[in-house]
């Protein structure tokens, strides 16, 4: 998947586990990658696993350098160093899964907004350590905290009152979840395929923010931006001047 760059002043655009079509996803090389560009965010995946540690990593299974497959919360200290991922079809030494304090020591070299979804489900500890190491790096207006895990956002807002939350969704908010989300003063992250003009202005009259997941047409970004949609999460689309 080639970048494309567009000229987009209504939406403020978010690389999608790094920049995704540049660089293997969620690796440093890829959030190094999007702090060179002009996003506004740089959207990351985080595990904790079973020891406790903060990986940086999508799927919940992951080959190790024996070819097991192996559950990410499984992985320990060890093993999770050993992993390399290729470039093509080149393995290279650098792409490996980096920890939480990584991904958050580039975005604020680069100044970038932290859009961190939290994968698994996380117990009461990990949350306080997660938010621990979140805020030892970047102030809390510099973090979006998105999850499909519910429990995971209420127990940050929980923690943090003023925290910036998204729950990603894939379909058509019903009325009464609109409403939740208002009176939890959650944000939305949800399928740009479902949207539509009446949605956006029902969301946006109950005080919700819209983040959309995850678009690489040019066209529909465009169309997306003029219905009013706040952020877009893509892999490939880069904006061409940095937005204000």
């Amino acid at each position: 998947m080639k970048p494309i760059a567009i000229q987009n002043r209504q939406s403020k655009l978010i690389a999608h586990r790094g920049f995704s079509s540049m660089e293997h996803e969620n690796t440093a090389a890829a959030y190094v990658a999007a702090g060179n560009r002009n996003y506004f965010g740089i959207e990351a995946d985080v595990h904790v696993t079973e020891s406790g540690q903060f990986l940086m990593i999508h799927d919940h299974y992951v080959t190790d350098r024996n070819g097991f497959i192996v559950p990410v919360e499984q992985l320990d200290d060890t093993t999770y160093k050993q992993i390399r991922f290729s470039d093509g079809n080149l393995i290279r030494g650098d792409l490996c899964i980096p920890l939480l304090e990584d991904y958050l020591t580039i975005c604020n070299k680069y100044d970038k907004i932290a859009v961190l979804e939290l994968k698994n489900c996380f117990s009461s500890s990990a949350i306080d350590d997660l938010l621990k190491q979140c805020l030892a790096v970047l102030d809390l207006p510099q973090i979006i905290f998105i999850s499909f895990v519910w429990d995971n956002l209420t127990a940050i807002r929980n923690r943090l009152p003023d925290a910036q939350i998204q729950f990603l969704y894939k379909h058509k908010p019903s009325f009464s979840l609109i409403k939740q989300l208002a009176q939890c003063s959650f944000d939305i992250d949800i399928a740009y395929d479902v949207l539509t003009p009446p949605l956006i202005a029902s969301l946006h009259d109950a005080g919700i923010s819209i983040n959309c997941w995850t678009c690489d047409d040019p066209a529909v970004a465009e169309q997306l931006a003029l219905w009013g949609v706040d952020q877009i999460t893509t892999n490939c689309l880069l904006p061409k001047e940095r937005e204000v």
